[in-house]
């Protein structure tokens, strides 16, 4: 997978002392995720355009993660996107839930964004090979690609296991209508 890394780090006034944020991962939509990766709680990452987790995949998120989505237009926000076949692990916990947010949120000011700050990257998308009306269908507002296809023929397919996760300030709105 490709990976941009770069540490976000910053100085208390004087006399106080420095500090070191939690590094931060930039996963950029030209990135696939591959193998049985994990994303741990002592790093921050931000999302840019459209992330897979493929088929025959496992994407690992630790309780405590933050993921957040770099902003984009309609077609190109930024959004994880588990395909047919890929599964999700993200296990959060009461005390440290797994959050999902936009990168314009401070997560840990429950001020800085309202409930009417949507729209803001494109989200979570579970895809799966559960039968549908239509027996397969592409995703809404995604172009064409076949990874974005949900649909099939298993009613006991399973994209993996989401508990304690917030999803914050999501959904793309087409503003062309």
């Amino acid at each position: 997978m490709k990976v941009l890394n770069y540490i976000a780090a910053g100085a208390l006034a004087a006399g106080v002392g420095a500090f070191a944020a939690k590094p931060i991962k930039v996963i950029t939509n030209a990135s696939i995720v591959a193998g049985n990766n994990t994303w741990s709680a002592d790093t921050v990452y931000h999302l840019s355009g459209r992330v897979f987790v493929e088929t025959g995949e496992n994407l690992t998120i630790q309780p405590g993660t933050v993921i957040k989505g770099l902003l984009g237009d309609t077609t190109n926000a930024s959004v994880l996107i588990v395909t047919r076949g890929g599964t999700i692990n993200a296990q959060g916990t009461k005390d440290k839930p797994i959050i999902f947010t936009t990168v314009l949120d401070n997560e840990n000011d429950p001020t800085d964004l309202g409930p009417y700050d949507r729209a803001l990257w494109g989200g979570v998308i579970l895809l799966g090979n559960a039968p549908i009306s239509e027996g397969t269908a592409f995703i809404e507002g995604i172009p064409s690609d076949p990874r974005s296809q949900y649909g099939g023929s298993n009613a006991a397919d399973s994209s993996g296991i989401m508990t304690y996760v917030s999803i914050r300030h999501w959904g793309k709105v087409d503003r062309r209508r």
